[in-house]
């Protein structure tokens, strides 16, 4: 999914979650301060009736009592305790859970539960002159309400996953490009395509000597089997040839390009700068298969790379990032690299290694630390019409 596509729905998400969040507390709040001034009104009201009840009718009637307390409170069944009370007296009134000690003597204390119940209470003025409090536990926070919340809740949720859902469909549906297209830099409409007037990062050389043209078939053409590994972590020098004849012969039955990539440097003659090399090497090429120690009697030793399905100027910038990366870690080894593709030939693999080290020489010998061999295809169907006449 496109990365700005995928910040804005990820943006949204968190915006709605966090949305859905502040209207649960706000709810929340305004549910409980509606609920504490009508508990408080409510209270209010019945301490009137108490006093009233008290200047009118001594001695009280606790029957009557029970009965002001039904008609004005009981009736609500949010009210889950009531409690009317003196230090003096003790409890003259109660409703609620079940309390240990007589209710009488002793004041029973309940705690609301949070965040469903409130506790509020009230001061109440009787002709005894003692101070009594009415106290009263509502619940606010009804199974209602949390019902309200789920339902919100599961709605927002359904729409975050249909929307989900859609984007990855849509996604899905695009067309996948092909890694070729999506690794190769297309060019600027100032670039150069024309070999011959190209910078030196790009050679033809006229005196490569190709030699005879190997057969596909040869005996010493490789299985797709795993090659043993160096203790460097690259394939060993020997297995070069076997594997590229294979893989030459795979891109040329799917019609892909290939590319050989060889490297080499200063001071490799170090084993820890040349362990260093090999493991950028298989940090920026993770296909241990594919990633060789070579030997030069002259230069020392290097690493080649093959890579299938990928173009002379894809290749080259990719060795263009290692060599900066080198640069930068182990600026004494000074790497240089050298090119050469399929191009659309059917070609073995001392071909492909042939042009790639004639690039390689010219890239130690000159300014330009990446240097691809360019393919004159003329020349190239002359040599195979020689080879097959001398066969």
């Amino acid at each position: 999914m496109n990365t700005a596509v995928t910040r804005l729905y990820a943006l949204l998400v968190a915006l709605t979650l966090t949305a859905l969040v502040a209207w649960a507390v706000t709810d929340w709040f305004q549910l409980q301060e509606k609920a504490s001034l009508g508990a408080q009104a409510a209270l209010r009201k019945t301490a009137g009736l108490l006093t009233d009840w008290a200047i009118s009718a001594p001695p009280q009637d606790p029957t009557r009592l029970a009965e002001l307390f039904r008609s004005s409170l009981v009736k609500d069944a949010h009210w889950k305790m009531l409690l009317l009370t003196s230090p003096s007296h003790g409890t003259e009134y109660y409703r609620g859970p079940r309390t240990d000690g007589d209710p009488a003597t002793s004041v029973p204390t309940w705690s609301p539960r949070f965040p469903r119940e409130l506790l509020t209470q009230v001061d109440v003025f009787l002709p005894d002159g003692q101070p009594w409090v009415l106290k009263g536990v509502y619940e606010f926070y009804t199974n209602s309400e949390i019902l309200k919340l789920l339902r919100a809740s599961g709605l927002t949720l359904l729409v975050l996953v249909l929307l989900t859902t859609l984007l990855v469909l849509i996604q899905s549906a695009r067309k996948e490009p092909t890694r070729e297209q999506a690794s190769e830099p297309q060019p600027s409409r100032t670039q150069k395509t024309d070999f011959e007037s190209a910078d030196d990062e790009y050679w033809f050389d006229d005196e490569l000597d190709l030699g005879d043209l190997p057969p596909l078939n040869s005996a010493q053409e490789a299985s797709a089997g795993p090659s043993l590994l160096a203790p460097s972590g690259l394939s060993w020098a020997h297995f070069l040839e076997q594997r590229l004849n294979y893989e030459l012969e795979r891109c040329a039955g799917n019609n892909q390009d290939l590319t050989l990539l060889l490297l080499g440097g200063t001071d490799l003659q170090s084993e820890t700068l040349y362990l260093a090399l090999a493991q950028e090497v298989r940090s920026s090429f993770p296909s241990l298969e594919l990633d060789f120690e070579t030997k030069d009697e002259k230069h020392g030793p290097g690493v080649a790379v093959v890579l299938p399905d990928r173009s002379l100027e894809t290749a080259m910038a990719e060795a263009q990032t290692l060599v900066g990366r080198i640069d930068r870690l182990f600026p004494q080894i000074k790497l240089v690299a050298g090119a050469a593709s399929r191009a659309g030939r059917l070609l073995g693999a001392a071909t492909v290694i042939k042009e790639a080290s004639s690039a390689l020489g010219r890239a130690r010998h000159s300014s330009t630390r990446v240097v691809g061999l360019k393919t004159d295809l003329d020349r190239y169907r002359e040599h195979v019409v020689r080879a097959t006449a001398n066969s």
